[in-house]
């Protein structure tokens, strides 16, 4: 996804050129990092009270990974095009279920292989950390090591980096590569060569402007099985490595670097891992759920009579249930639930029971999307994406005094993941100017 960030006098937001007559009480620039409350900017802890436990790796703008303290807003880019991408939330607990993701001296059982730390001139997956490399023996045999992996349910999903030295092939299996089960990568030339298993499948490759590849398979083996991979260093000229066949002549010195190993629970099958990496060192490591929330500066603002709110952000975590993008609640009412909800599946309105006064109709809100409410006396306007999705009767909760983003505030939808990039709120927008504004 790429976004224009060059600011000049034609786009910059803050001087509000496009739409006109739809001044922004509130502005939340996610991409820029600025932020303003009526006529004044403010400093980022004015507008949102952040909730993020754990340290946090992200992208900058040159490709690399950077750690961001517990408790600081996440700053992200694209690690292809290395444009900011705004805030990164995590409101979905992840656990990283690779013991070792960057010190391969403690991956186990090796075979024609050693593993080199510091290698002069190696590339940085995370600042400041040079990626270990995995060398070939110079002896006939297969060449390979052990991956070693906590627990997890019935279907994973394994990403790693790599960087191809020397080794152009390298391959996700059992022990004993057994052919019907197995994923193979041509790490030259950024392909997938094999995924023929059960267990081992839906391979992906993306090969990122440093020289790195971002390596992806879903790893399906059963609670009762063997779970950690084995990774092989294969033989460039095969196409067949079953058996036997992964034995083969090597020259002591080809290797490949490797880092950023991670296996988290999904519940899609070839689904792209959307979780930022967590970094372990010896054991699983967890990463706590964030919550963000701008309810003082929402609260100031809000008219249930008249008004509107937009929201531009990309959404990319997957559930059975509808994910929440954007929740308002009334914490007045004892009630646990969401009062009015932009979810991944729908938008919804609630009223003082709990009970849903409105849904829309079914759209498919993943991804990157912009979406803008408008309520006038007893009409709710929802546009998305250039257009009106729906326009109903409904009176809008008198108290909404909660505003969360990808949080989960009910039983029956799930937190998210995802960026914010922007977010505002204004009393009064013409059709065109909401159309406008939400234009992707």
């Amino acid at each position: 996804m790429l976004r224009n960030a060059v600011l000049t006098p034609a786009n910059d937001p803050f001087r509000e050129p496009v739409p006109r007559g739809s001044y922004s009480s509130l502005h939340f620039d996610f991409i820029r990092r600025r932020f303003r409350v009526g006529g004044r900017l403010v400093k980022y802890d004015k507008a949102i009270s952040l909730s993020a436990p754990s340290p946090k790796l992200v992208w900058n703008a040159q490709g690399q990974l950077v750690q961001i303290p517990a408790g600081q807003p996440a700053w992200d880019h694209d690690p292809v095009t290395g444009e900011p991408l705004g805030q990164l939330i995590e409101s979905v607990e992840a656990t990283n279920q690779v013991q070792w993701s960057e010190d391969l001296t403690n991956w186990v059982n090796p075979v024609g292989v050693t593993v080199e730390t510091d290698h002069a001139g190696g590339p940085e997956l995370i600042s400041g950390r040079i990626m270990d490399r995995i060398v070939i023996s110079d002896q006939n045999e297969s060449h390979r090591l052990l991956i070693l992996t906590g627990g997890y349910d019935s279907l994973a999903r394994f990403r790693v980096y790599v960087k191809p030295d020397g080794i152009k092939v390298i391959g996700f299996g059992r022990a004993a590569i057994d052919g019907a089960d197995l994923v193979v990568f041509d790490i030259e030339n950024g392909t997938v060569l094999v995924e023929n298993g059960a267990d081992y499948k839906n391979g992906t490759i993306e090969v990122l402007p440093s020289g790195l590849r971002v390596l992806e398979f879903d790893n399906a083996i059963s609670p009762s099985s063997a779970r950690s991979p084995n990774l092989h260093l294969l033989d460039p000229n095969g196409s067949d490595w079953a058996g036997d066949n992964s034995s083969w002549q090597g020259d002591g010195t080809s290797g490949v670097y490797v880092g950023g190993a991670s296996l988290f629970d999904t519940s899609v099958q070839g689904e792209k891992v959307t979780e930022s990496h967590v970094p372990t060192y010896g054991n699983a490591v967890t990463r706590a759920a964030d919550v963000a929330d701008a309810d003082s500066a929402f609260v100031e603002r809000y008219d249930p009579t008249s008004g509107w709110l937009f929201i531009e952000y990309d959404h990319h975590s997957s559930a059975s249930a509808p994910g929440f993008i954007l929740s308002l609640k009334d914490s007045s009412t004892g009630v646990q639930a969401d009062r009015l909800a932009v979810l991944s599946t729908l938008i919804l309105v609630r009223g003082i029971d709990s009970t849903v006064i409105y849904n829309s109709p079914a759209v498919d809100l993943k991804g990157h999307h912009k979406v803008l409410l408008r309520w006038d006396g007893q009409v709710l306007t929802i546009f998305v994406d250039g257009g009106i999705l729906d326009s109903a009767d409904i009176n809008l909760p008198v108290s909404l005094n909660e505003l969360f983003f990808f949080t989960q505030r009910n039983y029956s939808s799930a937190a998210s993941n995802g960026h914010l990039f922007e977010f505002r709120m204004g009393d009064t927008i013409s059709d065109a100017d909401a159309i406008a504004r939400t234009t992707l």
